[in-house]
């Protein structure tokens, strides 16, 4: 007996049906099945097919009660979309219905006040509008961060209908931040009432009275994402500030690179401190070092030598004094309770020799934290490339972020393969040294100062200085800068 397939694809219906055989031995069961997928499968990877292409555009909404961590979420999201040069805006509602109601007590809030529900709706409208623009009036506009409660289920379907009728190649993730531990919301309710400008001027404890009479207000109404009414959204649910991850329907480059990200920040306090490898004898030692025209096997001079003991001497006091208590992971995650920092450095034989006196972590080589790959032109400065290559190079100046080394790397390179290192160093809890060099570190800087990523190239990152980033509760991080060596 045989079966005929048509032109859609589905198979015609056989003259007989055809006997089942099995493997009665059931070695592909442990091997793996040689069949192909039946049709329903086939229905399922139609679905996941629809979604999966990249949407030009992307509205990431948060969704939660008050002093849940949403603005956090979203300063955060922002600065970490942008470093990957996807341009990204957040749009905050509360901005937006301040500017139209002023600061609004509680009963501002209350779901039976019906003309605060108006200006609210209307706040959200306008922010939602000013979103929508702005994504279409520029076409390196990516990504807009509606940052708002939108805790009914009625709201998020308005935003979504909008928006697909605004453009249906505009796509729309919501993610909901979920908080039960106690601790963490405190910290949040804390930090809302002292940074947030509808309770200036307020007394502390009166402060947070009103935000506690607020968030009940907000809980009668509210609705989480319903994993089944709602499952026709691009979702991720985040609870206690990513100690949970539940994620729907999350396909296309911004979804899933917001994914693993949002994983793992937290508002934990701990150190990242950048370090430049030390002196070596070959090469230039200005501010911003053209980092390959320094051999890659050229071991540090004295004076390199003599900045690895100054840097370790500087990592017990910091480590050793302020955060002993600090919990160091593995890559995967695991708690490592043996180190008191994570140490990580390039795979250049000068980086290692620039850690050696950093005895007290847990140590990690990586040929991600690799300066830039100049391809056929490893090993020459820029002047010396300018030389050589005239035509190239006067291509690199007119783009140099984005215009690749023959063979090489371009700096939009560097930012892809440096993504998942830099997560990996957001969800540390405990203080974290890279020991690398320019390139990688003007790519990092720009990361934690929040600077234009494609002027990365122009930052200053000088020899024997350290540059020590820490955390702030609003997402962003403060700079302090320590000079081990005199220049």
């Amino acid at each position: 007996t045989t079966t005929t397939t048509t032109s859609t694809g589905a198979s015609a219906a056989p003259s007989s049906k055809p006997a089942v055989k099995t493997n009665s031995t059931g070695d592909d069961y442990y091997a793996g099945s040689m069949e192909t997928g039946s049709t329903h499968t086939f229905v399922m990877m139609s679905e996941r097919a629809k979604l999966t292409p990249n949407a030009r555009r992307l509205v990431i909404c948060t969704v939660g009660l008050p002093g849940r961590g949403k603005s956090f979420l979203s300063r955060k999201l922002s600065r970490f979309l942008n470093w990957k040069n996807m341009r990204t805006k957040v749009f905050n509602v509360g901005q937006y219905r301040r500017e139209i109601a002023g600061q609004g007590g509680s009963s501002f809030f209350d779901p039976a006040n019906a003309e605060a529900r108006e200006l609210r709706q209307k706040a959200a409208e306008q922010a939602l509008d000013a979103a929508l623009q702005w994504l279409d009036s520029d076409d390196a506009h990516q990504i807009a961060i509606f940052d708002a409660t939108n805790s009914q289920a009625s709201r998020r379907r308005f935003i979504f209908n909008k928006c697909k009728a605004f453009s249906d190649t505009i796509g729309v993730l919501f993610v909901e931040s979920l908080c039960q531990d106690q601790a963490v919301l405190e910290e949040n309710l804390q930090n809302k009432v002292k940074n947030s400008p509808d309770f200036k001027g307020m007394d502390q404890e009166a402060a947070l009275d009103d935000l506690r009479r607020r968030i009940a207000l907000y809980e009668q109404v509210y609705e989480t994402i319903d994993e089944e009414k709602e499952a026709d959204y691009s979702f991720i649910k985040l609870y206690n500030l990513s100690s949970k991850v539940f994620a729907n329907k999350v396909y296309g480059t911004a979804s899933k690179t917001t994914l693993p990200y949002l994983m793992s920040i937290h508002i934990g306090t701990r150190p990242i401190v950048l370090v430049r490898v030390g002196a070596s004898d070959d090469g230039e030692l200005c501010d911003t070092e053209d980092p390959a025209s320094v051999p890659k096997d050229a071991p540090l001079n004295d004076e390199g030598r003599q900045f690895a003991r100054a840097l370790g001497d500087y990592m017990r006091r910091l480590v050793g004094v302020k955060h002993r208590a600090s919990v160091v992971r593995y890559a995967d995650g695991r708690p490592n309770t043996n180190a008191l920092c994570k140490i990580v450095t390039s795979t250049l034989p000068r980086a290692r020799e620039t850690a050696r006196e950093t005895r007290m972590g847990y140590f990690e080589q990586s040929c991600n934290f690799n300066p830039l790959d100049k391809g056929v032109h490893a090993g020459l400065s820029r002047k010396e490339v300018a030389r050589v290559d005239p035509v190239f190079m006067a291509q690199w100046q007119a783009n140099p972020f984005t215009t690749r080394f023959p063979g090489g790397e371009s700096f939009s390179d560097l930012v892809s393969r440096l993504e998942p290192s830099l997560i990996d160093i957001e969800q540390q809890t405990a203080p974290v040294f890279i020991i690398s060099h320019v390139s990688v570190l003007q790519a990092l800087y720009s990361y934690f100062a929040g600077s234009r990523i494609t002027h990365c190239y122009d930052v200053p990152i000088p020899l024997h200085e350290v540059i020590e980033l820490t955390p702030v509760l609003g997402g962003s991080w403060r700079e302090r800068r320590v000079r081990l060596l005199p220049k």
